[in-house]
């Protein structure tokens, strides 16, 4: 991720709460031997009044013949599993295991899905995941997808003037089919820009490899981010070869790893942003500089106007394309601090001025 959502204020994550507990009594029912609570008795006194949410009353029904099925020793194994799905932190960390829907006894699997899909859904119903959303928008340092820095993300109501502005993707981050116990929990809610969501996150297991190995993620909320690099890239191109070369790099070890398999960053960035975007940004910055009336004529004044225009792009880190344009620039810098003052590259900095400046 470019950045995080660390500092968002979570609302109180009393749906999610309430869905445990009940779920807790089930088993404990089972385990004593007891008829389960009526469903008048299982809804919270306080507004908002639950009693007629038919769907979480239904679904909660349907748990309780295949969870009192089962052993004693597969509930025990089911409430350690509701304590490992969402104990999110550590799951991120890719060293927690954390059981998949499969290691569930076959009866309880839809059920639990389907129980937990009808508790996001009542978050939605209830404007949860409107508040939450908003209180992660008011921490974005500007409105653009943390996970590809190439997507607006919409400004929610009451920001917006259109009390009807729909609200971002709200991805559930560790997938509802495949770890179900967290599928209501607001920690697991993470705002993402569509593209990011629909065509690259989709339900992939973000915690596991396709081989079933643990990997480590990004934690949205945590304070670890990554920075884009690009060095080794081979521009300009070769005399020769008409395309330059981008190598990107993602520091962040495994967690990066894993942001590039599940959302394609690299590819993404080299081919749809890079590519696509260098030679503009440089084109801006040397008219920048001549407007400035600082037109480089040595190796001193080429440096300084890489610094300069490294920081007009720092300024913009956190806008459209803006952590890849930094990394671009701040090869330039690197590429231009290691060349010798009369090597090809910085010769062909001074020519951007005499090519820009005289169409």
């Amino acid at each position: 991720m470019l950045y995080t959502y660390q500092g968002a204020a979570i609302p109180e994550n009393w749906v999610h709460e309430w869905l445990v507990e009940m779920l807790t009594e089930l088993l404990d029912a089972a385990d004593a031997g007891n008829e389960p609570e009526e469903w008048k008795d299982c809804v919270p006194a306080a507004p908002p009044n639950l009693i007629r949410r038919r769907s979480v009353r239904d679904r909660r029904a349907a748990l309780i013949a295949p969870l009192g099925a089962l052993t004693v020793a597969e509930r025990t194994a089911l409430r350690d599993a509701i304590v490992a799905q969402n104990n999110i932190p550590a799951v991120l960390n890719g060293m927690t295991a954390c059981p998949l829907v499969t290691a569930f006894p076959e009866a309880v699997r839809d059920p639990l899905v389907e129980y937990f899909k009808a508790g996001f859904n009542l978050l939605g119903s209830l404007e949860i995941r409107q508040n939450h959303y908003q209180a992660i928008f008011e921490v974005m340092p500007l409105p653009v997808c943390p996970f590809c820095g190439t997507e607006i993300m919409t400004i929610p109501p009451p920001l917006s003037e259109d009390e009807g502005a729909p609200n971002q993707d709200l991805d559930h981050y560790i997938p509802v089919s495949i770890y179900p116990l967290a599928g209501s929990n607001l920690h697991n809610l993470v705002p993402m820009g569509s593209t990011c969501n629909s065509r690259f996150k989709k339900a992939k297991d973000i915690i596991r490899k396709a081989d079933g190995t643990l990997r480590a993620a990004f934690d949205p909320f945590g304070p670890a981010a990554s920075v884009i690099s690009l060095s080794g890239s081979e521009f300009p191109p070769a005399v020769d070869d008409p395309e330059a070369v981008w190598q990107v790099t993602l520091d962040g070890g495994d967690r990066a790893d894993t942001w590039d398999a599940v959302w394609d960053i690299k590819r993404r960035l080299r081919e749809d942003v890079i590519s696509v975007r260098a030679n503009r940004w440089l084109d801006r910055a040397v008219r920048v500089a001549d407007r400035r009336g600082a037109r480089p004529r040595n190796r001193a004044q080429l440096v300084q106007w890489v610094e300069d225009s490294l920081e007009d792009a720092t300024e913009e880190r956190y806008d459209v394309n803006g952590a890849a344009q930094v990394a671009f620039f701040e090869f330039l810098l690197e590429r231009l601090n290691a060349d010798g003052p009369e090597q090809d590259f910085e010769l062909f900095l001074l020519g951007l001025f005499d090519t820009a400046l005289a169409a």
